[in-house]
């Protein structure tokens, strides 16, 4: 693929299309949960799995690898529940209810909650399916917010005009969500059913979803002096820094859940926490994650807003992207 394919902005349908679509389109089928998950088989394309990128993980043998694997999908699982039902669950209708936002998007937005909280119910339920016995207790075993961080993060997010860094972490997220589905169809070990469908009755909604991120991002975006735009950009560019590039807090804890099974993993988790420090400065994970191929709407907007550019700081594909200067 040359420089000027991947330059090449990505497409997006005008909003009263995609309003169409969401009006036609069928309730996905529920996924068959009458019989037992398939325990031999992997959850999630192993690719995805921030242990795959450590020295550790050729180290360990298949059945621990494939039990981290389906330990960490289940995590995956937890945070987009989280990022659907208490993100965007609060950010879709403060901006439905924002006069300045068109009314075909606001239209749009009340298709986007339903559907966002159809995902959740569906990740819950696959979750429990798995795993009763944690998933009775409670529904977040591994994605966790204390009581004040949670009361913060709410008061964020009821103002999304103010914080709208917020659109492009749901944006960052939606496409990695597009990705996983991509990715586990063409896994090179084979996945359990159950996951597959989730991941791909996923991807149906979101790539309207990424759509009107797009233009809900340029919407709020554009009309922004530059200092506006540049202090988006900072915080941006920490939320990445310090928590989408280091699975510090989640990681550490399927790791300790992997230990309790597996008593021989308990002594290497140390060393899988500092590489798991280093991840932030590996090119071959960032590529892997977040790249222009995995996340092309997030870095068409980068190379629009030259206030954003600043997140080559902490995204190495996009300080070394070739087509970044192609599109300048």
């Amino acid at each position: 693929m040359s420089t000027t394919d991947v330059a090449r902005r990505p497409h997006r349908l005008p909003v009263d299309r995609l309003n169409e679509q969401a009006r036609e389109t069928t309730p996905p089928k529920s996924i068959d949960l009458s019989t037992p998950i398939d325990r031999s088989l992997h959850f999630v394309c192993p690719t995805l799995t921030p242990l795959y990128y450590t020295s550790v993980y050729e180290q360990l043998t298949p059945e621990i690898q494939r039990r981290y694997n389906q330990i960490t999908a289940l995590a995956f699982n937890e945070f987009t529940r989280f990022l659907e039902q208490d993100i965007g669950g609060t950010v879709l209708p403060a901006l439905a209810e924002t006069p300045s936002v068109p009314p075909e998007l606001r239209e749009y937005l009340h298709h986007f909650h339903e559907e966002e909280k159809a995902h959740a119910q569906m990740w819950t339920a696959l979750n429990a399916h798995c795993e009763r016995e944690w998933y009775t207790i409670t529904e977040s075993r591994f994605v966790r917010l204390g009581k004040l961080p949670r009361i913060a993060l709410q008061a964020v997010l009821r103002r999304p005009r103010t914080f709208r860094w917020v659109l492009w972490i749901l944006l960052c997220m939606e496409e990695i969500a597009m990705e996983t589905a991509r990715r586990t169809v063409h896994s090179a070990v084979e996945i359990e059913p159950r996951f597959l469908t989730a991941y791909q009755s996923h991807q149906q909604d979101e790539v309207r979803h990424v759509q009107v991120d797009w233009y809900l991002i340029e919407h709020l975006t554009d009309p922004l002096p530059p200092r506006r735009r540049r202090r988006d950009a900072r915080a941006l560019r920490y939320v990445f820094r310090h928590y989408l590039l280091a699975p510090l807090r989640v990681g550490r804890r399927v790791l300790e859940q992997l230990g309790a099974e597996y008593p021989e993993v308990r002594r290497i988790i140390p060393q899988v926490l500092n590489e798991y420090r280093a991840l932030p400065r590996s090119v071959a994970h960032q590529s892997a994650l977040f790249s222009r191929h995995t996340h092309p709407v997030m870095f068409a907007l980068f190379d629009r807003y030259p206030e954003f550019q600043i997140i080559e700081d902490v995204l190495l594909t996009y300080r070394d992207d070739p087509a970044r200067w192609a599109v300048q």
